[in-house]
């Protein structure tokens, strides 16, 4: 941009960023022409870099083909306007303001490209420390079991030489029954401990949501909840 910036002050300097196809005289004075002429090219200057000025400054990812016709409506306007003067705007000119443009309008993207990033970035950090506080909610969760099911087994075993028969059947069912609820306590805890350890891990999710995104817009992302349906539920459908 300061480049294309130092060119259109190059073109002013050396004259050619508007052009004047007569030298006027202005009561027999060639000289009063000439201050005539510079007049008109400095309004004329001021009224396109006016123009081009507030147009590129409005230009964004959307609009950047209409702001790119106005500058060019405003270029025939004014050149319209010095047409009975026999003077005129150069396309060389012209040709430099749709560069700038073209050139804020790929900056503004690469700015809101950053920005995207960086809010990704950040939108990732917080999906991790999630990650983590819900694995270990869930590791100590599962040690809590495992502290209780190992007490009730230990205990029911002690009681085994106390019972007869018929409640020792009985009690070996209570004790499988509690073997498995600890077996699957030390799973979820082994489950938890991995998920903590490999959080760059998850689950791809596709979602729309009619008043985030709009009709028929969706996006693709990841969660590395323990329950990503519940992330589901709380973010689209």
């Amino acid at each position: 941009i300061k480049n294309i910036r130092l060119k259109q002050k190059e073109l002013i300097r050396n004259k050619i960023a508007v052009l004047s196809h007569t030298n006027w005289e202005v009561s027999g004075s060639r000289a009063e022409g000439r201050k005539h002429t510079t007049r008109l090219i400095r309004v004329a200057l001021r009224a396109f870099n006016g123009e081009c000025d507030s147009i590129i400054s409005k230009v964004t990812w959307k609009n950047w083909s209409k702001m790119d016709e106005r500058i060019d409506r405003s270029f025939d306007a004014i050149n319209k306007m010095l047409e009975p003067m026999n003077m005129e705007i150069s396309y060389e000119y012209r040709d430099l303001k749709m560069k700038e443009l073209s050139a804020t309008h790929e900056y503004r993207e690469k700015k809101q490209e950053e920005k995207e990033e960086i809010r990704s970035i950040r939108a990732e950090d917080r999906e991790e420390k999630k990650v983590l506080m819900e694995a270990e909610r869930a590791r100590k969760k599962a040690e809590k079991e495992q502290k209780l099911y190992e007490e009730a087994i230990a205990k029911a075993r002690e009681e085994l030489g106390l019972l007869s028969e018929d409640e020792l059947e009985e009690k070996n069912k209570q004790i499988a029954q509690l073997e498995e609820k600890l077996q699957n306590a030390l799973t979820e805890k082994e489950r938890a401990v991995s998920q903590a350890q490999l959080t760059k891990r998850g689950h791809v999710y596709v979602i729309s949501n009619t008043g985030s995104f709009g009709e028929g817009v969706y996006k693709i992302g990841l969660t590395r909840r323990l329950e990503p349906e519940r992330f589901m539920m709380t973010n689209g459908k």
